[in-house]
Order: structure tokens, then C-alpha cells, then sequence
């Protein structure tokens, strides 16, 4: 190819993933806030005390628009920048008509939040934890504002501060955290020590990373992202995380000409199935047939093939050699009929035969130039130095146990850092990983990290995987690079459980009903 061909198309390249990109939402930890912070008070000269009271305005409002007829609040203030928002909210919400009291542990210790606990003083009382006072204001209120501890906090919180967090999560009020719940880690989500349990959040400028993992999201409730007038910046070099949205889904679509045809929309293998598995191959391909794949053929060992006619759209091969379980022999006859198809799943339903690595292997080396998503059991059999050799990345998709085996590590481990965990092993492999889960967690080569809020618990039954195999697969069929299809798949999938979970419920919400939600998921985001 002409080098400035080639220039032109990887600079174009580069712009749609930019534009896909600012479709996202940009997450951030507490390193990189607290200095978005600093660079708009210190070299931008915005006073500390009008983002402070951007903060209180946005969090003043969200209780007068959600909870108009609760008229007695408590807010608990902190002694840092957090119980200064606190504080400021207070006035705020005082001078609007509400009934305030403040709860605080001891007096602020930074010069913000000093003038605003100065200030509120002439609206209402301060009273101190554990004082009963204090213990009966949180009890009796309609709301409780926590704006005890923000993303500075490091250490587990214990003593007098965990008392006051245990009385306002057993308050009947309706608590809304200021910035995070208190206790919950910006950067991972795991909790420090305790936590308040939060019905809403408001969040200022850009979303944590704590608030997207569990159980930071859980503990957060709904959450509301309020501009308070902090530009971004953001570190050289500093690998991004980002939230999957809708808007993205849709701009990242492939599009679909008025004059295709079946070839345009490519041709997925799905290679797996043994005696007993020979669903997961089903699923897979059905969905990738859901996504739009133009043609899907299914590679199974030859006592599966009649099963699969219950799927007319669904092409079948199978090696001569092969009956119940795959073996390593089926490669001369495979090899061939690779060339044929535009993308590859392998693993869905293939079983822990001894010959299945050996297998995976001639596979892998043979189609270093083919989009190959690897899953389910082709995990357990993969040597990741495999992986290095391919010219474009493979795509993982295990869970928790599987990426356990890959790794090594006890999955008790590796959970509370699901990010930091992701980041680092999609860039040593140079794959995209993709850690299911719920708010699964994709990673890139490079180091970026996206996580996808769609799904719900219904989605958690047998099938699940491989029918989120399919629609990657799929997708990758269809010509998306391997990140925008495990991107779009991720999304897409959990909208279409999401989809299903509404129409019909949570419960019994199988695979085979949740390939059903694909195409109305489609129909919303397309028209």
C-alpha cells in the first residue's frame, strides 16, 4: 500500500475514534480531580469559594426539585472542602424556606470551608455528633445531606465517624451524597471501613471511577453530574477511563447501505460445541445473526450438526474426523475454510479436551490477520504469547473464574480493582479485554479502560456469554475494528437484558429472551 495511503487512512482512523470517544463520558479518579481543582483555583483564578458554592447550588437544588414537600434537612458536614459544601448547602437551602440543621464532628480545618461554617452561622444551628441533639436531628429529618468525606479520602473510617455514618444509614431520611458517598473510594469503589447508603449523589464536573464499580454504585443511588464550573485537564500521558452511553451506541453503528447485499454485512465462523454444549454454538450464532451479520456458519464436531437445524439461517461445517469433542486433526481440513470468513469466535460450548490448546494454537497462528474473539473455554486452553503474535488484537471476553486462570490470581483479589486489573493485562497481552461482571470493564492495548453501565441481575443465567460472543463476533464481521465491536456488543447486550427485564422481568429472563431484545435496542437507537 502507498505510505501516504496509508497515512490518510490511519489519521482517519484516528479522528472516528476521537469522535466515538466524546460520545463517551469521561470518568476521573482523586488524583487527577484534585488537580483539575487546583489548576482552576490556583493558575485559572477561580475562587475556591465560587466553586464551593457552585457545589452547594447544584446540591440545594436537586433537594427543592426531587423533594419538594420535605421540609426538615440535615446535612453532616466534614471538616474538609466536602463539609464546606455541606455548609454553604445549608444557607442555601435555608434561605429557600427548609428547616436546616448541621451536623458536624468537629469544626473545618480548611480556609473555604472555615468561611462558610463562619457564615452559616447566622442562619441556623450546629450541632455535634454524638450529642443527642445531633443523633435526634438526623434521626427526625426528611433528608439528610452527607458531606462528610469527597475523593480525598484514603484511610477506612473508624471510631466516632463510623457511628455518625451507621446513625444516618439507620435514618428513615432520604440521604443524597455530595460529591461521593462517604467512605467509598473514588478511584476503585471498594469501601473504606463503612459507607453511607445514598438514594441519590450529585456529583461535580466529571463522574469517579468509584461511582461506576461496585459497590460504589450501589451505594451511590441515582446519580446526577452537575457542572460547577471546573474545566477539565487532564495529565499528560494519564490512560483514560471512560462510560459507555447511548449516544456513543448509536454513532458507532455500522451503517447499513441501501444497496447491500448478504456479503456486505460479512461472514462470522463461531467454532465450539462438544456432546451436551452444543447450545452455546446456537446462541452465539443466532445473535450474530440479530446484530445483522450478513451470512454466520457454525463449526461444530459432526454430532452437533443436525442439532443446529432448528436454526435454518445458521450454516453448519464439520470436520470429517471430528464426532463429539473437537481434535487437534480437524486442523487440515479447518485451515482451508478459514479464508472464507471475515471474523472468528472461538470456544462458546468447546469443552476441556486434552487436545482443544493444541487446537486453539494452529487456529491463532494461522489467522494473525483476522478479528478472532476468543471465549468461554478457549480461555482455559489459551497461552497468552499466542496473543502477541496476532497484527491485530484478539478480543477476551472471560469472567471473573476464567480470568482468574489466566492470570493466576484469586478472583477475591482482583475484583476490588477491576480497572486497575483490566488496564494492566489488555496492555501486557495487547488484547481487548473485556472482564464481564456487572458494569463490565473493557480494556484496551494502549491503556484506556471503558465501562458500560447497561445489564441488569436477570442476565446472569447460562448462555449469557456466548450470546454476547455472537453479537461481537458479529460485529466484527461486519468490518468495526476490535474495540468499537466489543464496545457496541457490550452495550448493545445490556441494553437488550435491560429491554427484556422491562418487558417481562428479571426473573426467567433467559438467553434465548434476551436475543429477543436485540433488534427493538436496534429500532431505538436507529430511528
Amino acid at each position: 500500500m502507498d505510505v501516504n495511503l496509508l497515512l490518510l487512512k490511519t489519521h482517519k482512523a484516528k479522528m472516528i475514534e476521537a469522535k466515538l470517544l466524546d460520545c463517551c463520558d469521561r470518568l476521573t479518579d482523586a488524583v487527577s480531580m484534585q488537580a483539575m481543582d487546583c489548576r482552576a483555583i490556583e493558575e485559572l483564578g477561580l475562587p475556591g469559594l465560587l466553586l464551593m458554592e457552585n457545589a452547594a447550588r447544584a446540591v440545594a437544588d436537586l433537594v427543592e426539585q426531587r423533594y419538594p414537600n420535605s421540609r426538615r434537612i440535615c446535612v453532616c458536614c466534614g471538616s474538609g472542602n466536602n463539609g464546606g459544601d455541606g455548609y454553604a448547602a445549608a444557607r442555601l437551602l435555608a434561605n429557600r424556606g427548609y428547616s436546616v440543621s448541621v451536623v458536624c464532628l468537629q469544626e473545618p480545618h480548611t480556609p473555604d470551608a472555615q468561611q462558610n461554617f463562619s457564615l452559616w452561622q447566622n442562619f441556623g444551628p450546629t450541632l455535634t455528633f454524638p450529642e443527642p441533639a445531633a443523633a435526634q436531628a438526623i434521626e427526625e429529618a426528611d433528608v439528610v445531606l452527607d458531606a462528610i468525606f469527597g475523593v480525598g479520602l484514603q484511610r477506612p473510617i473508624v471510631g466516632l465517624y463510623a457511628d455518625w455514618i451507621a446513625a444516618i444509614n439507620a435514618s428513615p431520611a432520604e440521604v443524597i451524597g455530595v460529591d461521593l458517598p462517604s467512605g467509598i473510594s473514588a478511584d476503585d469503589s471498594q469501601i473504606l471501613g463503612t459507607a453511607t447508603r445514598c438514594k441519590s449523589t450529585v456529583t461535580f464536573q466529571i463522574p469517579k471511577i468509584g461511582l461506576w464499580q461496585h459497590p460504589g454504585r450501589e451505594q451511590a443511588g441515582e446519580i446526577h453530574v452537575v457542572d460547577v464550573c471546573i474545566p477539565p485537564h487532564w495529565r499528560t500521558g494519564e490512560k483514560s477511563t471512560h462510560l459507555l452511553t447511548e449516544d456513543f451506541f448509536r454513532q458507532a453503528l455500522p451503517k447499513r447501505p441501501i444497496t447491500a447485499h448478504k456479503g456486505t454485512f460479512g461472514h462470522l465462523l463461531v467454532l465450539g460445541g462438544q456432546a451436551g454444549m452444543a447450545g452455546a454454538v446456537q446462541l452465539a450464532s443466532q445473535a450474530a445473526l440479530q446484530v445483522g451479520t450478513g451470512l454466520v456458519t457454525a463449526a461444530v464436531p459432526g454430532a452437533l450438526r443436525d442439532r443446529l437445524l432448528r436454526v435454518p439461517e445458521v450454516m453448519t461445517w464439520s470436520a470429517s474426523q471430528t464426532k463429539d469433542v473437537w481434535q487437534v486433526s480437524a486442523l487440515s481440513e479447518l485451515k482451508p475454510q478459514l479464508p472464507r470468513y471475515n471474523a472468528l469466535v472461538v470456544g462458546c460450548g468447546i469443552g476441556t479436551s486434552e487436545e482443544i490448546p493444541a487446537l486453539l494454537e494452529g487456529i491463532l497462528l494461522e489467522v494473525r490477520k483476522l478479528p478472532v474473539l476468543i471465549d468461554a473455554d478457549g480461555l482455559n486452553a489459551l497461552d497468552s504469547d499466542w496473543l502477541r503474535e496476532r497484527e491485530i488484537p484478539a478480543v477476551l471476553t472471560p469472567h471473573p473464574g476464567e480470568l482468574s486462570h489466566l492470570i493466576g490470581q484469586p478472583i477475591s483479589e482482583f475484583q476490588q480493582q477491576r480497572v486497575a486489573t483490566v488496564r494492566y493485562w489488555a496492555q501486557m497481552w495487547g488484547v481487548v479485554l473485556l472482564l464481564k461482571g456487572a458494569l463490565t470493564v473493557i480494556g484496551t492495548p494502549d491503556g484506556q479502560v471503558f465501562i458500560n453501565p447497561t445489564g441488569n441481575p436477570g442476565m446472569a443465567t447460562a448462555g449469557s456469554g456466548d450470546v454476547l460472543s455472537g453479537m461481537i463476533g458479529g460485529l466484527l464481521a461486519q468490518g468495526l475494528n476490535p474495540l468499537e465491536a466489543t464496545l457496541v456488543g457490550c452495550w448493545w447486550h445490556g441494553a437488550a437484558g435491560d429491554w427484556q427485564a422491562k418487558r417481562s422481568g428479571e426473573v426467567g429472563l433467559t438467553a434465548g429472551k434476551l436475543i429477543e431484545g436485540i433488534s427493538p435496542v436496534w429500532q431505538q437507537a436507529a430511528f
